[in-house]
């Protein structure tokens, strides 16, 4: 099993919950709930599970120029967040023990789409941690999305019974048909993507361009934008987790402390899965890692 991570995304969705911790006046949030996301996938699929880490650097400037720079503008994160997390994304690609994947000017969107396609998941299955519904064109049999440990994987079959048979060629129609507000991508005026699915499914593209020229502009434009690049091809090897060099990273930030013992419980064992280990586990410090990481 690949796990391939929206990297971002994870530190984000982190530094809501946990900003407020710190070790020796840096921040560390982010990289505590990263790193307890990380663990959690490598428990629930066991311990050969292997990494990737992708990266966002950028906003390919061929996408800010057809948006007139309105792609992705305007997100509600306030300076001090948006430092704090480029702070702990730069510790994590520079000491985290796992593969690093970053491209120039490139968005995560991006590798993960390029990875897939060119991967053999007859060999491995992928699973991609993410909320972003823009990666849906990158699952197809093998392929998979999962935010948390504790939620069903979204898979290709799912896209198709929920969103009017749309398939992973399909979904970057019907994202440029709908727009997407988070991204701050206007699409054609009272389509969102069900109603945009539904569209493409009866047939109807062709009749919703000739409504209006605008809508073809509309829809010609979001096109080119959020169709993904799939062209990456020099990522590094997915690897499984080096617990020696895990333990270096975690005590490098502080992040193996008493403040872990109260989630144990729950975090190692995702689904009500009892631990694999049937012996009387030791919370304490520094043995958490110990315990849970052989």
């Amino acid at each position: 099993m690949i796990v391939i991570v929206d990297t971002r995304y994870v530190l984000y969705r982190s530094n809501f919950k946990m900003g407020y911790l710190s070790f020796n006046n840096v921040k560390t949030g982010a990289m505590f709930g990263l790193t307890r996301t990380l663990k959690s996938f490598r428990n629930y699929y066991g311990e050969e599970t292997k990494f990737l880490l992708t990266h966002d650097s950028g906003i390919p400037q061929f996408r800010k120029d057809l948006s007139g720079d309105n792609y992705k503008s305007g997100r509600s994160a306030d300076e001090e967040t948006i430092k704090s997390v480029n702070e702990q994304q730069a510790m994590v690609q520079y000491h985290l023990p796992l593969p690093q994947w970053v491209e120039p000017q490139t968005e995560a969107d991006d590798l993960i789409a390029s990875f897939c396609i060119n991967h053999d998941v007859e060999k491995e299955d992928v699973c991609i941690v993410t909320n972003d519904k823009d990666i849906y064109s990158s699952l197809r049999d093998g392929v998979y999305i999962q935010k948390s440990v504790n939620e069903r994987p979204f898979t290709v079959d799912d896209l198709f019974f929920e969103y009017n048979e749309a398939t992973f060629e399909t979904w970057p129609l019907i994202k440029a048909i709908a727009g997407d507000k988070s991204d701050n991508l206007a699409g054609v005026p009272g389509y969102r993507e069900l109603k945009a699915s539904k569209l493409i499914k009866q047939g109807k593209v062709a009749e919703l361009l000739l409504t209006n020229p605008e809508y073809r502009e509309i829809i010609e434009r979001n096109l080119k934008i959020v169709t993904p690049i799939t062209s990456y091809k020099n990522w590094p090897e997915p690897q499984a987790i080096d617990v020696t060099e895990w333990n270096t990273f975690c005590n490098r930030y502080g992040m193996v402390q008493s403040r872990i013992d109260q989630d144990l419980k729950t975090l190692f064992k995702p689904n009500n899965q009892q631990p694999t280990n049937p012996n009387k586990l030791d919370l304490s410090y520094p043995s958490v890692i110990k315990n849970f990481m052989k």
